[in-house]
Order: C-alpha cells, then sequence, then structure tokens
C-alpha cells in the first residue's frame, strides 16, 4: 500500500491493514517482484543536493538550532509525497522526535518554550520585528506579541509533540512503520487516542505471542530491514539506500514502549 502523489486516506481500514502488515512482516520479497509492483513508484526521487542539505542538520552544532532547522525542513515537505520523499520526512521526524524528547531535566520548559519564539520569530510577518523583540534583556516576547505567540504555539504544538507518535511507533515495531506510509506523522500527530491505541496493540501481542516481545520484534526488525533498504536502493538510489542504513544504525529502535505508557 504505497502512494505516488495522492495522499494515503487515513482510515481505519487503512490503519488496521498496516499494523496487519506490521506484524506479518515484509520479507520474502523478490527483486523481480519489487521490480514489478513498484515500478510506477520511480517517477520521484531525492536529489543528491538535497540528501546533502539533510545530513548537513545533524552537523548542527546546538541542538536547539538543530531542532529549529529540522522543524522547518519537515514543514516545508508538506503535500502529497511520494513513497521516497516520504520515507526521507520520516526519519527527519525521528530524529526531531529523540532529541526533543532528550531536553529532560531543569530548564527544559524554557528550552522547548525557547523553540517555539524562535520558530515564531521565523513567520515572514513577525520576521521584520525580530530584532527589536531579540533586545528584550529578559528573553521574552515583549507583551504585545504574547497572545498572537500562544495562538501560535497552541496551532503548532500538536505537529511537534505529534512526531513523538511516529518515534514510538518505530520504537516497537522497527524497520516496518518507515515501509508503510499510513503511518504518517503528519495524520499521527492530530490523533488524541493515539498512546491508548498503542498501548491496546502492545497488550495484544504480549497475550498473542506468548513469547518475549522483544526477541519476536526484533526477529521482524531483522527481516524487514533488507526489504526497506533494497527500497530504497530501487525506488530512490545506492546513495539513499546508503543514508537509510545509516539512520538505522545509529538510531535502532528499542522494542519497547516509551516509558510514558507504561
Amino acid at each position: 500500500m504505497l502512494t505516488t502523489r495522492a495522499a494515503v486516506a487515513y482510515t481505519r481500514a487503512a490503519e488496521d491493514e498496516a499494523f496487519i502488515a506490521l506484524l506479518r512482516g515484509y520479507h520474502g520479497i523478490s527483486q523481480t517482484e519489487m521490480a514489478t509492483f513498484f515500478s510506477s513508484f520511480r517517477e520521484d526521487y531525492v536529489s543528491d543536493e538535497q540528501r546533502v542539505k539533510l545530513r548537513a542538520i545533524d552537523d548542527v552544532h546546538e541542538t536547539s538550532q538543530r531542532l529549529v532547522v529540522r522543524h522547518q525542513t519537515l514543514e516545508a515537505m508538506s503535500g502529497p509525497m511520494s513513497w521516497v520523499r516520504r520515507l526521507v520526512g520520516q526519519i527527519e521526524v525521528i530524529k526531531f522526535a529523540v532529541e526533543w524528547n532528550a531536553m529532560e531535566g531543569k530548564g527544559t520548559n524554557k528550552m522547548k518554550t525557547d523553540f517555539y519564539v524562535e520558530i515564531y520569530l521565523q513567520c515572514p510577518a513577525v520576521a521584520v520585528h525580530r530584532e527589536i523583540i531579540k533586545k528584550d534583556a529578559r528573553g521574552k516576547l515583549p507583551q504585545e506579541f504574547m497572545q498572537a505567540f500562544r495562538r501560535f504555539r497552541r496551532d503548532k504544538e500538536p505537529s511537534v509533540t505529534g512526531r513523538n507518535h511516529l518515534l514510538d511507533l518505530y520504537n516497537l515495531f522497527g524497520a516496518g512503520v518507515l515501509i508503510e506510509p499510513a503511518f504518517d506523522a503528519r495524520i499521527l500527530g492530530r490523533s488524541r487516542r493515539f498512546s491508548e491505541l498503542l498501548e491496546r496493540v502492545h497488550e495484544e501481542l504480549v497475550h498473542d505471542l506468548q513469547a518475549d516481545i522483544k526477541d519476536k520484534l526484533k526477529e521482524l526488525h531483522e527481516a524487514t530491514t533488507p526489504v526497506l533498504l533494497d527500497l530504497a536502493q530501487y525506488l530512490g538510489s545506492s546513495q539513499l539506500r546508503g543514508d537509510v542504513s545509516a539512520f538505522i544504525a545509529r538510531y535502532p529502535p528499542t522494542f519497547a514502549l516509551p516509558a510514558k505508557l507504561k
């Protein structure tokens, strides 16, 4: 169930099919089958220039600035996407969520507020006032901007924090999540009951498998990873395959629910 330029209709049936596919696994697809089935999905790609720009985000020294740059990159990737562009976007979403969740302890609220302030200041209508706002010695927005900023933050928070949903799915199921287009972070961010759903899925897995759940999920991930890499190469390029492989090595799934769901 892959899309080219037409958006996937996010329905209950599509979600159910996606979870079934995750549990069934994607291994066992031959190169011939891949070439036949996926031939129509090769019309779009990620250029070397785009790949270099994405890799450059990882090299931004400050975490706070890296989050801002990655967020702006994701915001620019709007509208229907081909499988390859969606894959690249999902990887950036997971990287964002990992770093967002790594902000813990004293000062976390301020760091997250600073993030929203920074992306607010980059809005065209606000950017003209940027230098004036930056001169505030308290590091806060002038009062005349606060009401608009609060509205802006309320609008952005679901999409920003909703990226955690994709990270949670990836940590539980691994590589299969990056194959299945029903798990679009832009849609998951609007789900108010996602955590409840993921808990129930996990409970059903524990009940049905009657085995070490982590071992089973790891087995599925390891069997699915070669399929994901082959798809990245066939639909994209050998360079994209390398990027995806490097991502999985650097951000291996945990095969567990996040602590907040336990």
